[in-house]
């Protein structure tokens, strides 16, 4: 898988979402290092970027218990792209280290003496429907960027020839998608060390 340029590393200390969550996860299951992410840029034509943030996740500090893993996830943006990794390796996680399954923690929320089954079911049902949801939209999302980047590539030597609008190509600004977006569709900012691609030739 061609990953592209690496743009950041980071250990995502203190962002809220899932690595907030994964933090917690790895430290009641006994992992040995925190989670580092490196996020790389993808060019695919005009105008066009994806971020593919990579996780590697040790094995734990209790021997023989759980294996290795890397994580790989896309996203349009350096932030959701680490979101989106951390979430893949929740989900995995939980389903190999049995602690994270059970009291004092859990993904879902723990049915308490006051609560019936139905509650417990019905936030599961729930929790699974979201992910359901999210899958179909992130597919969807990336059929539509794989269609526009045809687009843009056959549109493109045209706008060099001044024979269409630039900012149809290319959008009015400077900025991305993500930085443009009203606040409240941002993705929690991300502390990390920034490359320099003048550094990588």
């Amino acid at each position: 898988m061609n990953v592209g340029r690496l743009v950041m590393a980071t250990c995502a200390e203190g962002v809220e979402g899932f690595p907030f969550i994964l933090d917690e996860m790895l430290w009641r299951g006994n992992f040995s290092f925190r989670p580092e992410y490196a996020v790389y840029a993808r060019g695919h034509g005009p105008g066009l970027v994806d971020y593919v943030a990579t996780l590697f996740v040790p094995k734990r500090l209790v021997e023989g218990v759980s294996e290795p893993h890397q994580y790989v996830a896309v996203g349009t943006s350096v932030e959701m792209s680490i979101q989106t990794v951390a979430y893949k390796a929740i989900g995995v996680l939980r389903s190999e280290v049995m602690e994270l399954e059970r009291y004092p923690f859990s993904h879902f929320p723990i049915q308490s003496p006051e609560q019936g089954v139905n509650s417990f079911e019905m936030m599961s049902e729930l929790v699974q429907a979201q992910d359901q949801m999210i899958r179909c939209l992130t597919y969807e999302l990336g059929e539509t960027r794989c269609r526009f980047n045809l687009l843009q590539v056959s549109v493109e030597p045209m706008t060099r020839m001044g024979l269409g609008n630039f900012n149809v190509l290319y959008g009015v600004g400077d900025g991305t998608l993500h930085e443009l977006a009203p606040p409240s569709f941002h993705y929690p900012p991300v502390q990390g060390i920034w490359v320099d691609q003048s550094s990588l030739g």
